[in-house]
């Protein structure tokens, strides 16, 4: 949902894309801001980019397509997943 967000796509948007309702998409997306600690969407958005920046070469990122997908075992961030 980040990266759909990240996209400058809105909870409208994203949850058309993704299958999902609009309330699904804005819990997700406030689970992310409550996880990480942030005060707002901008926030979350932008400490997750600089942990995608950080964590490059202990996370497994693959960008295929405009597809982002983060999976990591071993980091706090293994939530946040891209489109599918």
């Amino acid at each position: 949902m980040l990266m759909w967000a990240a996209r400058g796509k809105s909870a409208w948007e994203t949850a058309q894309i993704v299958g999902r309702s609009e309330s699904t998409v804005i819990k997700h997306l406030a689970s992310a801001q409550a996880k990480l600690g942030c005060a707002n969407k901008t926030h979350t958005l932008a400490v997750a980019i600089l942990h995608l920046v950080r964590e490059a070469n202990t996370c497994s990122v693959r960008c295929m397509s405009e597809q982002a997908t983060l999976r990591c075992d071993k980091c706090p961030m293994k939530f946040l997943e891209g489109a599918t």
